[in-house]
């Protein structure tokens, strides 16, 4: 599991990497220049510390991000005895850049009630830095950065497993159709049991007969592979919301885009088939060829409003007649 994780999150196990490097150092020398090695925050940063290399080295890319912003959280304990008890903040001093850096970043990323809590905290009237900046003030602000970028990493990590799901979806209905296919090749004209699945199965090519239940197997397989496509586009197109989303499981859902394309496919299998009477007209037979079926399949899938379409147009061809109907039963 770890090494698919590692694999399709190269870059962001490298930046996690290089940053868990550099913290680590970091916490150790603020604790020795504060002389805080018995001090409770030192033992839960370590601690901390420890957990996210353990995420890292397991694939657990979200935890180990939250483990790493708590632990850089409890380095305000130690910027605040940099600062003496007298209460004296000098402008230049780490606790106060520290508060810069986080102004700085909330300002240009955060937005809504996250910017404004952020400026409450650390600014005066104007957003400039306050005179004076709190330990409690700065690590409140810390969450509320650290909290944002934290829910942008989880719907990234979503985004990019729902993804995963819907191409080995896509590979799965491809190698089925495959394989269907070449069990029909081969089998055909066999006897027994081999010889009777052979029978059922009708492939797209060559003249196959559609109206069979074996054709309709390629159909619903077309539709899940358009519904695999169509997931994967809308994923790539989709703007990247910073709010974890409430919702069911992704494999769920990703589930559910198979079962409609496969569903919008049958129905359309039937509709292909169905003598269309309108304005007179009739579809002729040779019109709906194997092939054309396929691809309208694999359309129904991709399209989701496709099929909802074409259920309210033949809804709304039947709707005169049903008035009529009840016009008359008056």
């Amino acid at each position: 599991m770890f090494l698919a994780r590692g694999f399709v999150n190269r870059a962001a196990y490298v930046r996690l990497h290089a940053e868990l490097a550099t913290a680590r150092p970091e916490f150790e020398l603020l604790a020795e220049r504060t002389r805080s090695e018995d001090d409770s925050w030192v033992a839960y940063g370590r601690e901390l510390l420890g957990m996210a290399e353990a995420d890292l080295r397991s694939g657990a890319l979200d935890e180990a991000w939250r483990h790493l912003h708590t632990a850089k959280r409890l380095e305000v304990y130690g910027l605040e005895k940099l600062e003496g008890t007298d209460g004296d903040h000098d402008r230049g001093s780490e606790l106060r850049t520290r508060a810069a850096v986080i102004r700085g970043e909330a300002l240009d990323v955060l937005g809504d009630w996250p910017r404004q809590a952020v400026v409450d905290l650390l600014c005066d009237e104007t957003e400039a830095l306050k005179d004076e900046i709190t330990g409690p003030e700065l690590r409140a602000a810390s969450r509320i950065l650290d909290d944002q970028y934290e829910s942008v990493y989880l719907n990234r990590s979503e985004r990019q497993r729902q993804f995963n799901q819907l191409v080995l979806m896509g590979v799965l209905s491809g190698l089925t159709l495959l394989a269907l296919t070449l069990l029909d090749w081969v089998w055909n004209g066999t006897s027994g049991l081999t010889g009777s699945v052979a029978s059922l199965l009708e492939t797209p090519w060559g003249e196959p007969t559609t109206a069979t239940p074996g054709f309709a197997v390629f159909m619903i397989i077309a539709g899940v592979m358009g519904a695999s496509l169509f997931g994967m586009r809308s994923l790539r197109n989709r703007s990247l919301s910073t709010k974890i989303p409430q919702q069911i499981n992704q494999l769920t859902v990703t589930g559910a885009r198979g079962v409609i394309g496969g569903i919008s496919a049958l129905l359309f299998y039937f509709f292909l088939q169905t003598p269309l009477l309108q304005n007179g007209a009739i579809i002729a037979d040779d019109v709906i060829t194997a092939p054309m079926m396929v691809v309208i399949g694999f359309a129904a899938g991709y399209a989701e409003r496709m099929a909802p379409n074409v259920v309210a147009t033949v809804a709304s061809v039947t709707e005169p007649s049903e008035t009529a109907e009840q016009n008359s039963n008056q």
